[in-house]
């Protein structure tokens, strides 16, 4: 390789200039995704030499597992972008089951213009092979990192380390497009997640900023991030126009902005491009073990994309309606793409979430996200978001050690993920793991602090913990986020009980009512009644909670709760096994607070060991 040191280049009308990461055609400015800048500037500075895949994996992906199509993909895109040279020739020849060589005469330029070094035409094959030597190969990698991180470092050098992204909003009000704004956010969002040291606001604390007045700045601070990315999007015939900045929250600077001008067909390209730049203008030093160690995921046919991107906008939406519209769209993206492995993740939560909507005995919900998920992991066994789901799964059929090993390869591959640890913490405290438990409630409550359900589970696994003072403290500070939120005052009212405050657990229950009235409010007030002797209220209220399961399913474990309060042991170990025989995991009796009432009685013990979840090495029940 010849190089004077010059960060400028010439070839044919264009000129490369990789301190600014710039790339002119007769002056004018030519729009490149990083990863295609990378690879032509690698191709650049290895002028006049074989360059093998194996080198382009190691260079453009380091410490990452790449398929050859990616490399094939970046390719196409820069010689679509270079188009052929005045002989006809392409910029970039292939050479078959070799590599690629950049075939162009290449001029040095000096920062006046001047020309420094004309660079040696390739004359022949034979040539090129002869000069692929392990010192030039060195040379050229460590040149083009300097020189990226001297790019790198000209944008900004920014410290922020939380990050939201803002719904994108459509220049031009198209209804059908309103999936593309969203769902594009929410692609951008996992993926910026995984990156290491960066904290990114999940979809859901963002999905309020769905509208066209807003203050980025404002948002930002409401979502406590340092840093935050708005932008538009526009479809005109068959192209996606977007516009993107992303903004310092603390003096409102720009630290980096940029527009894309692409096919329809190339969204996945776009997103690709989008976050590629903004981990770069965020973390100058990517090299330092910023970054997670990322997988270069396989392209997806475009089609299949945009179906994901609708199905991930309905998901957003949680309701039964939109879950199951959510759904058809992922299976439809996989009739278009049977490789699609994130959309067969996506089905296996569409089911999960339905579950939540239509609670029954038989779950073929569960039977389905298991088949989806596993899927999808047999596709890319580096999805953390299938690798929660399959935890989830598993510790639901009570599969302990395989969940724990799931929640943790999750927690792994996609550290920015707030619901692997909510979801882990539920497996702790499950094995009687508390301090952990509350550990993981918290890391999930930090990279997501204004979900509801996380801040409510917050107080869940502290009244697991036995920490009711504080499950009722951070019970209230929920509520004060949104009065009309159903499960904090559930949380607060069994935080109640357990600390002897009946009164104020009915005052709980009256609110619940008003609310949303079910099984809880009543399996709690009839507690309640039991200890504290008003006996016939106790017995009124089982009766109502038989009149509801006769209209209604009530899983046979809130059943069991109210007999407890009773300290009828034999009613409770009914429905226990009436719960066994529908296939409920009972591991979390064991640590269950709800059951401390009769934790000491022998039958009770027994059942617990004749089931395998009491042995000299279970949880201690404080």
């Amino acid at each position: 390789m010849v190089n004077s040191g010059s960060t400028l280049f010439e070839f044919g009308p264009f000129r490369l200039d990789l301190r600014t990461r710039r790339l002119t055609r007769s002056g004018e400015s030519v729009n490149l995704a990083p990863k295609a800048f990378d690879t032509l500037a690698l191709m650049v500075l290895s002028r006049g030499r074989l360059v093998d895949k194996a080198e382009l994996m190691k260079t453009l992906w380091p410490d990452t597992f790449v398929e050859e199509r990616n490399i094939v993909q970046q390719m196409f895109l820069v010689r679509k972008i270079l188009g052929e040279q005045p002989d006809g020739r392409p910029y970039i020849e292939t050479v078959p089951k070799h590599g690629y060589l950049f075939a162009a005469p290449v001029t040095e330029v000096g920062e006046t213009g001047a020309e420094l070094t004309p660079a040696p035409k390739w004359h022949g094959r034979r040539a090129v092979v002869a000069a692929c030597v392990l010192g030039a190969i060195a040379s050229a990698v460590a040149y083009w990192r300097v020189a990226q991180r001297h790019a790198e470092a000209s944008i900004q050098p920014s410290v922020a380390r939380s990050l939201a992204v803002l719904p994108f909003r459509s220049l031009v009000s198209a209804g059908d497009d309103e999936y593309l704004n969203l769902g594009l956010t929410d692609a951008l969002i996992t993926r910026l997640a995984n990156v290491r040291g960066l904290t990114v606001r999940p979809t859901s604390s963002v999905l309020k900023y769905d509208r066209a007045a807003r203050d980025p700045q404002a948002a930002a601070r409401e979502l406590k991030v340092d840093s935050v990315i708005d932008g538009n999007i526009q479809r005109v015939d068959d192209r996606i126009r977007v516009t993107v900045q992303l903004l310092s929250v603390r003096d409102g600077t720009p630290l980096w902005a940029d527009h894309f001008d692409e096919p329809a067909r190339d969204l996945f390209s776009v997103q690709d491009a989008i976050s590629e730049r903004v981990v770069t203008a965020l973390v100058a030093n990517v090299g330092g073990g910023e970054r997670n160690r990322r997988v270069a995921r396989r392209a997806p046919d475009p089609e299949a994309y945009e179906l994901y991107l609708r199905g991930r906008y309905f998901l957003s939406k949680r309701t039964r309606t939109s879950l199951e519209r959510a759904r058809e769209y992922f299976d439809e993206a996989v009739r278009k793409d049977p490789a699609f492995a994130a959309a067969y993740a996506a089905i296996a939560d569409a089911h999960i979430l339905l579950a939540v909507f239509t609670p029954r005995p038989q779950r073929p919900s569960g039977i389905q996200a298991r088949a989806a998920v596993l899927k999808a992991l047999q596709l890319d066994s580096t999805l953390g978001e299938a690798h929660t789901s399959l935890g989830l799964l598993e510790l639901e059929d009570c599969q302990y050690a395989e969940a724990g090993r799931d929640f943790e390869r999750a927690i792994d591959e996609a550290p920015g993920y707030p619901t692997a640890y909510q979801w882990y913490s539920l497996y702790l405290k499950d094995l009687g793991r508390y301090d952990e438990a509350v550990s993981a409630i918290r890391q999930a409550e930090k990279l997501d602090p204004s979900s509801l359900v996380i801040n409510a589970d917050v107080s869940l696994l502290l009244y697991f913990a036995r920490r009711y003072d504080e499950a009722i403290e951070h019970a209230r500070k929920t509520i004060e986020m949104d009065p009309g939120f159903y499960l904090p005052h559930f949380y607060l009212a069994m935080a109640y009980e357990a600390k002897g405050r009946y009164r104020d657990a009915l005052a709980e229950c009256a609110v619940m009512r008003r609310l949303h009235d079910g099984a809880s409010r009543i399996v709690i007030e009839g507690r309640v009644y039991a200890q504290t002797d008003r006996l016939e209220e106790a017995r009124l209220a089982e009766q109502e909670l038989n009149a509801l399961a006769g209209k209604q399913y009530v899983p046979p474990l809130t059943r069991a709760y109210l007999p407890v309060g009773l300290r009828d042991v034999p009613r409770v170990i009914r429905w226990l096994e009436a719960a066994a025989a529908e296939g409920t995991c009972l591991r979390q009796v064991v640590t269950d607070p709800r059951f401390d009432l009769v934790r000491s009685d022998p039958q009770f013990n027994a059942f617990l060991v004749a089931r395998g979840f009491l042995t000299n090495t279970a949880p201690q029940i404080r």
